[in-house]
């Protein structure tokens, strides 16, 4: 029974975060049920496109049992973007992650992090002068700190004292 009642706790508190992201309780519905997004888990998946196919499919959804679908603000597409961004980012910065969380004040507040994320570039290679060390050492940590790892943080961090 306490089980269930988890179960149920997690879903309710799932539904109001997409609800909280300017999605309808019909769309947020529709999101959990018809697609199946009904965890974090789930939700964290998806990459930008096919954030957009869910909800071009939450709008108008096909099939002839379905219902006419629900008007969802591009807002709240762009907010799924980045709720979906703000997950895959406390995962790989290996921060809990929990529905109660996901407001539009958190989500937009890594706006900025998504689109430098995007547009960056490493920086390239230094090149080692073996007759002066301390400039050599010097364009390294440079570098790393040019350089964005697997996980998108900068390789910087793996210098020690």
């Amino acid at each position: 029974m306490i089980e269930v009642d988890a179960i149920n706790t997690n879903k309710s508190n799932m539904h109001a975060a997409l609800q909280r992201l300017v999605f309808s309780a019909q769309a947020a519905t529709d999101i959990m049920g018809d697609q199946g997004i009904d965890s974090l888990d789930e939700l964290r998946v998806p990459d930008d496109k096919e954030v957009e196919s869910l909800c071009k499919v939450v709008r108008r959804p096909g099939g002839s049992t379905s219902t006419t679908g629900t008007t969802e603000s591009l807002w709240a597409e762009a907010n799924l973007k980045l709720a979906v961004f703000y997950l895959k980012y406390l995962e790989r910065t290996s921060r809990q992650a929990d529905a109660s969380n996901i407001t539009l004040a958190n989500v937009r507040s890594y706006r900025a992090h998504k689109q430098w994320e995007m547009e960056h570039k490493d920086v390239a290679a230094p090149t080692i002068n073996m007759k002066d060390w301390p400039k050599t050492i010097q364009s390294l940590v440079e570098y790393l700190k040019g350089c964005l790892g697997v996980t998108k943080i900068p390789l910087a961090y793996v210098i020690r004292d």
